[in-house]
């Protein structure tokens, strides 16, 4: 009798220390995600997995991870599950203030426009069935979400039809040539769009397709869908169009929407002259996000001057390796700079170098060593388009070398590292507490390879 008191005592032990468990990890999670630090989150969960039971904070998982991860139907069902279930009894507004406007910015941007009305279906029915909301709130609320589902059904038409990506050979890797030239470490190449062959970019920032020069539009046939111009960055007039084909490799792709610069520029400014003369040579059109992160495993080798899509299957064992993710449509990177950890908006797009901003560096500037003969300089940053709107100063200062880390390689890089002191002189595009990172690093480097899988960019040193 008393081995089998013993015994229940001993599991009763076991299930308190579990149960005391499982809440300490349901919370730890939660207040992870509510920090946004996505790496922690996913390897806080990896980890503890079989201790989190909290249904809610399983979908808020899923949400905010699919989301950042490119898992996007799976974030999009969880943002719906929470919306629909409401597991913490919120009351309607506050549900709404913490995910619909996710949700549904998630649904307009990867065009799931059916689950986009669904959700904001979902969201008329709760209001009409609330008795807590006031009326011209009710009222207010269910107009903006007709609005919505207007606009998603606009988008359903044939005049918005959805990307399609085929890949037409599956066991081949389907290897493209780069188009480079000496001192140059972008990211070009020739692809047809609309069986016409165009000088082609990468464009990690990039958010969408676009066609600087309005006559390569023209020669390939674009079609525009509206004469509503819209404003790119905030600054840059442009119509949205569609390309019907692309050809990318053994990549088929229809259905490509892209904006075309609307701007006009003026020829007498040396300023606008230059950037557009620049612009002109460089590219034809810009492959961004929307297709680069359906694209899967893609390879590039400097040596070889080669494009590559081997292709393949997630693998959730790769989890502590994973150093990207996805922010607003574009890609932001995990790395060492000085040995701290440092969060970088990573545009293939940018001819720069490592950016970084005032947080970072007055957090740790005790590890980054400045060159104190230069001093500081005036420096002219160009954002997205050559009007004069595109142009702004700001005053940085030099660190001739600095370590980076990508996962477990360490490059040194010199004469590559631009420093704010003070947040008014960041780079305006570089994440807040790190900076940002263009292509200039390539120069060190014999192959990268961008996993969007499983979210995991990989580089091998020369």
């Amino acid at each position: 009798m008393k081995k089998f008191i013993a015994l229940i005592a001993f599991h009763s032990l076991l299930w308190g220390n579990l149960i005391v468990a499982q809440v300490e990890s349901n919370q730890a999670l939660g207040d992870l995600i509510q920090a946004g630090n996505w790496f922690e989150v996913e390897k806080f969960y990896q980890e503890n997995r079989e201790h989190i039971t909290n249904e809610f904070v399983l979908l808020w998982y899923e949400a905010e991870t699919g989301k950042r991860f490119n898992r996007h139907k799976e974030a999009i069902q969880a943002y719906a599950d929470l919306l629909e279930k409401n597991l913490l009894s919120m009351d309607l507004l506050t549900l709404m203030d913490f995910f619909v406007q996710s949700a549904v910015d998630l649904c307009a941007e990867t065009q799931e426009y059916k689950k986009g009305k669904e959700i904001c279906g979902k969201m008329i029915s709760l209001l009409e069935d609330d008795t807590t909301v006031s009326d011209d709130i009710r009222q207010s609320l269910t107009q903006d979400f007709k609005g919505i589902i207007k606009f998603f059904e606009q988008m359903e038409q044939d005049a918005y039809p959805a990307l399609e990506i085929v890949d037409t050979d599956p066991a081949s890797d389907g290897t493209i040539k780069m188009i480079t030239e000496d001192g140059d470490n972008s990211i070009r190449f020739m692809a047809n769009w609309n069986g016409i062959p165009l000088r082609t970019i990468f464009d990690t920032g990039a958010s969408g397709g676009y066609i600087w020069n309005r006559e390569v539009a023209k020669k390939i046939g674009v079609r525009f869908l509206s004469q509503d111009t819209v404003y790119l960055n905030g600054n840059i007039k442009a119509l949205p169009a569609i390309i019907d084909s692309l050809e990318l490799g053994k990549f088929k792709i229809k259905n490509t929407h892209v904006y075309v610069n609307m701007e006009e520029i003026d020829i007498k400014d040396p300023k606008q002259a230059w950037c557009d003369s620049i612009m002109d040579s460089q590219l034809d059109i810009v492959l961004g996000m929307p297709i680069i992160r359906e694209l899967g495993v893609i390879g590039i080798d400097f040596m070889e001057k080669t494009i590559s899509f081997p292709g393949k299957k997630k693998n959730d064992k790769t989890y502590s390796r994973r150093n990207m993710f996805l922010e607003n449509g574009i890609v932001y990177l995990m790395m060492k700079v000085a040995d701290e950890n440092f969060i970088t908006f990573f545009d293939t797009g940018s001819g720069g170098g490592l950016s970084i901003n005032a947080n970072f560096y007055n957090k740790h500037n005790e590890k980054i060593k400045l060159n104190e003969d230069k001093g500081s300089k005036d420096i002219m940053d160009v954002v997205g388009g050559c009007n004069e709107d595109s142009f702004s100063n700001r005053e940085i200062y030099f660190c001739d070398q600095i370590a980076i880390g990508i996962n477990d390689i360490t490059l040194q890089l010199e004469d590559n590292c631009l420093i704010a002191k003070d947040q008014a002189n960041d780079n305006p595009h570089g994440h807040v507490d790190g900076g940002m990172l263009g292509i200039y690093f390539f120069k060190y480097l014999k192959k990268i390879s961008f996993d969007f899988n499983d979210m995991i960019f990989s580089v091998e040193p020369k």
